[in-house]
């Protein structure tokens, strides 16, 4: 089985083909789709991150704390007052108390990356957190 390196692509979002995806990168966006398509959940490829912080058409319902969070839950950060379509997604991995593992497609780290919960405050572009969004217990 072949290991690859996926990258980042701001281009690439919900609607990209997988064969522009292994060819150029994803973003966030894509990633999240991707994880909900893996769990039996098909989003419509005009679900991208402001219908997602919105919860829209009650496809999402919003997880009250950190410590609450389950994996497959979408986490949401973004610089401080942040336009909503500009917020980065990741997903939780495993239930770990106040500081989840959260693997998303990272701008700053150029691909798919796993960061603790707290990592994101340390960082301009995700240094403000918007909440958390459950699509498996909607």
């Amino acid at each position: 089985m072949e290991t690859r390196y996926l990258p980042y692509c701001f281009e690439n979002g919900p609607s990209a083909t997988r064969e522009e995806v292994l060819r150029s990168g994803a973003n966030c966006q894509w990633f999240v789709h991707e994880v909900c398509r893996s769990i039996g959940i098909y989003l419509p490829p005009w679900v991208r991150s402001a219908e997602i912080f919105n919860c829209t058409d009650e496809i999402f319902v919003p997880v009250a704390c950190v410590e609450d969070a389950l994996p497959h839950d979408i986490f949401m950060y973004g610089r401080k007052a942040a336009n909503p379509e500009n917020i980065h997604l990741g997903v939780c991995t495993k239930r770990n108390g106040g500081d989840p593992p959260i693997l998303h497609m990272s701008y700053m780290s150029n691909g798919l990356s796993l960061w603790p919960h707290a990592s994101f405050f340390n960082t301009e572009r995700y240094s403000s957190f918007y909440g958390i969004i459950s699509q498996t217990r909607a």
